[in-house]
């Protein structure tokens, strides 16, 4: 049986990968509650109908087991790191995206 073990890159892949959800549930949140946006996720949108700006807490919970496997599983296997990079790096995106439209909306008087 492998053994779990914190590898430095997993631990930074993973703190990213909690870091970009955190921005990303505390953007859409301020979004959602100005009325500037609207959720697409049915989830998440599932969540903020019924626990309003609470969702945040269930949203920042869920990612934490994957931000703790990638921190401490990232050696085990090739396909774990390709997952970890990817998704590590489609938040990175996300949050570029979130930025932009921080830029955007302020830049436009919508604020």
């Amino acid at each position: 049986m492998t053994k779990l073990q914190l590898s430095k890159t997993g631990l930074i892949l993973g703190t990213l990968l909690f870091l970009f959800n955190a921005f990303d549930g505390i953007v859409t949140c301020v979004f959602l509650n100005m009325g500037v946006v609207e959720e697409l996720n049915p989830f998440i949108k599932f969540l903020y109908n019924n626990l309003g700006s609470w969702f945040l807490i269930p949203k920042i919970l869920l990612i934490l087991l994957p931000s703790f496997l990638i921190a401490y599983a990232y050696e085990w296997r090739k396909s774990i790191k390709i997952t970890a990079i990817g998704v590590v790096i489609l938040y990175g995106l996300l949050t570029i995206y979130h930025m932009y439209g921080i830029i955007y909306i302020t830049s436009s008087g919508r604020i």
